[in-house]
This record gives structure tokens, sequence and C-alpha cells, in this order.
């Protein structure tokens, strides 16, 4: 929630950089982003047995963490507009796998407190994020903060990817 944070609290100044009227942009955006969520869900509904949850979970850190870097390079808003489908994709990609590896993993009478302790640190973050990505938006600019935010992201993925290798390896040990 790093990114996403910072992606919610930014759409607005963001949208009002790509189009004549920031609501205009905005409402565009959202719905990109609603669109995105549409088809990363359809999808994993087809796709998501033919790989492993952790390998969804991986690739939709990366996805996720990609979205930002590349609305911080763009100034249209029809390619802002097909980031934002990616983005949806993406976070559905990563959502949709890591709640089935939560239910895999977990046990059951401890699901609750799990999935609840996780929402917690995902809301956290997503307040720190958003706080933290305003003030520092207003000092350096937009496209910094989510260039910024997309990089920090991807270094999460890269250390997720190397955790979920080692301990795979590990348990084959």
């Amino acid at each position: 929630m790093i990114g996403g944070g910072i992606i919610n609290v930014l759409l607005v100044p963001y949208s009002a950089g790509l189009s004549a009227s920031a609501e205009v942009g905005y409402g565009v955006l959202l719905t990109a982003l609603g669109a995105g969520f549409f088809i990363g869900s359809f999808l994993m509904s087809l796709l998501g047995d033919r790989f492993s949850d952790e390998t969804t979970f991986i690739a939709g850190l990366f996805m996720t963490a990609l979205a930002p870097i590349m609305w911080s390079q763009v100034g249209y808003l029809s390619l802002a507009a097909a980031i934002g489908v990616f983005n949806g994709a993406a976070n559905s990609v990563l959502n949709i796998s890591l709640q089935t590896l939560f239910q895999k993993t977990v046990p059951s009478d401890l699901l609750g407190r799990v999935l609840s302790f996780e929402y917690f640190l995902t809301s956290a973050f997503s307040l720190v994020s958003m706080a933290g990505g305003g003030v520092l938006a207003d000092k350096m600019g937009v496209s910094f903060v989510l260039l910024t935010a997309g990089i920090m992201e991807l270094a999460i993925a890269v250390s997720a990817f190397w955790l979920v290798a080692y301990f795979k390896r590990d348990l084959r040990v």
C-alpha cells in the first residue's frame, strides 16, 4: 500500500495535469482503475489455477510497482487511463493471490485474526503513504513522488521474490 496510498492521494492532482478539467481526468482514471479491477478479477478466475499463488502474488507486486513508475512518465490522459486499467488488473492479481495464500496457509481458527491484522497493516501503510505522499508532492512534484513510490514498490517486490524463493527452497530440503 505504499504506492496504493500515494496513488489514492495524488490521483486528483495528477489528473489535473492531464486534462483541461481535473474532474474529467479524475473520473477517467477512476473508471480505468475500476475496469482494470474487473478485468483482473475475470482473468484470475480463468487463469489463476494455471500458476502458483506465489507466482501470481509476485507478478502482482511487480505489476503494481510498474504503474506509478509509468504514470510518472506520462502526460496524456489516454495513456494514463491505459496504465490505470493495468494498475487495476495488477491489484486484482495481487489481492486475489494474497487472499488465496492466506486461506491455504493459515489455520482456519486463526484466519480471521490474521486477515484482520493484515488489513490493519495495509490500512496503516496506506495512511502513512497518503500523508507522506501529499506533503512530498507539494514540495517535490507529483511525478517525482509517483516514481519514488514505484521504485520503493519494486524493491519490495524483489525482496518478496527472494523471500519466496528462499522459503520454497528451504521447504524442499
